[in-house]
Order: structure tokens, then sequence, then C-alpha cells
């Protein structure tokens, strides 16, 4: 059986004279820590990697330094290396869900956001007045005279298209277009389309389909 230990085979006593400082508090902080020299290779060799898709993983107990270790390597070495560019992100005005991303050399980027601010709060002072002046004003009822016009246009070639195939093409109060089959020149109700039968009712049916999806296609290409 081994023999028991003493107790003072189980304690050590630190001399305190052998130190030259009171406290920790007067020493330098450690550049790199202490015993640490294969996690520290480790570190290097991942940050040396010039590929893309590696990625450098710390694994240890919960406060022992995993992170600012890394941080201040990285920040070491980040001085020896070339600056790299600024990127930017800004809003994509087609597709909010992918904002577009801007390259800018080193130490731009703050200033491009200053000046896009500068930007938009001149636009907030230019663009208001610009369209409460006249020239916009008369620039706008012209273009919508003009598209009234075409737009009256297209409605009456239509319309004339229509009656050559015996149909009634009408618009509403609700700018809603409507058709009517016509016979004999006059415009039939829906109890007079009703009591006709047979093949007659059916071509008249389909004509009229026809002629409305024709319009519409036409009218969807205008707008």
């Amino acid at each position: 059986m081994p023999p028991a230990l003493t107790i003072s085979q189980l304690y050590k006593k630190c001399d305190s004279s052998l130190f030259s400082f009171s406290t920790t508090e007067e020493l330098e902080p450690l550049e790199e820590p202490f015993g640490q020299k294969n996690a520290l290779d480790a570190i290097d060799f991942a940050a040396n990697i010039k590929q893309d898709g590696y990625n450098l993983f710390a694994m240890g107990a919960s406060g022992s330094g995993k992170h600012s270790t890394v941080m201040n390597f990285l920040q070491k070495k980040a001085k020896s290396q070339k600056t790299p560019n600024d990127w930017c992100y800004v809003n994509n005005f087609k597709d909010a869900r992918k904002p577009i991303a801007i390259e800018l050399p080193s130490g731009h980027a703050v200033g491009f956001k200053d000046d896009m601010y500068e930007l938009v709060e001149l636009l907030k002072e230019i663009l208001p007045t610009v369209f409460e002046g006249s020239a916009y004003r008369n620039e706008y009822e012209a273009i919508s005279q003009k598209y009234i016009e075409k737009e009256t246009q297209i409605f009456k070639y239509l319309q004339d298209e229509a009656r050559g195939h015996d149909i009634s093409m009408n618009a509403t109060s609700k700018n809603r277009v409507t058709f009517a089959p016509v016979i004999n020149g006059k415009v039939i109700t829906a109890s007079e389309f009703n009591a006709i039968e047979g093949k007659e009712k059916e071509e008249i049916e389909q004509k009229v389909n026809e002629f409305e999806k024709i319009v519409k296609d036409g009218l969807h290409g205008v707008n």
C-alpha cells in the first residue's frame, strides 16, 4: 500500500519575495496567452489560408480568453496587411431584399454615406418646389391631354371595329368596357339574347367573347 502523504507534501507555499511587484495590476499585459503556443500556431495557420470557404473554430472553457486571443492576433496581423477596400450596401429599389454592394477605396465609405445623406436632404427641399412650379404643371397637363387623346382615338377605332362585327362596345362610368350583340342594327337586351336558341346563340356568344378578348389584349398593351 502506498504511504500516506503529509500535509506539507500536499501544499506548496509560494515565496512572494521572489516577485518584484505587489499585485498583477502593476504588470504589463502579456502579448500572447501563456502556454498556448500550439493554439497560436493554429490561428496563424488558419489566418494564412487565402482560399474561400475555410473557418477557424476556437474551442475552450468559457472565460478562457478564446475571443480576445483570436482578435488580438488578427488585429496585429491586419496591421501588416494591405488595407482592404470599403464596402457599402445601398437600397435596391427594384428588389429591397437584394441590396446593391458598392466597392470604394479604403476610407471613402463614411464620406459617401455623408454625401448621400446631404443629397437626400437637398432633394427634400428641391423636389417639392419643382413639382409645384408652373413648368411642371404645364408639362404634366400636356402629357395627360396627349394620353387622353390617344386613348379616345383607340377606343373610337375599337368601337368602329365592333360595329363591323355586329357588336356594341361601350364604356361605363367606372371605366369598364361592356359588349352586347347587335341584330338588325339594334342592340339586344339580355332577355332577348336568352330567348335565342341553338347554334345562332352559340355563334353570337363566341363572336362577342372573341372580340372582347381582342379588345382587352389591345388595351392591356397600350397601358
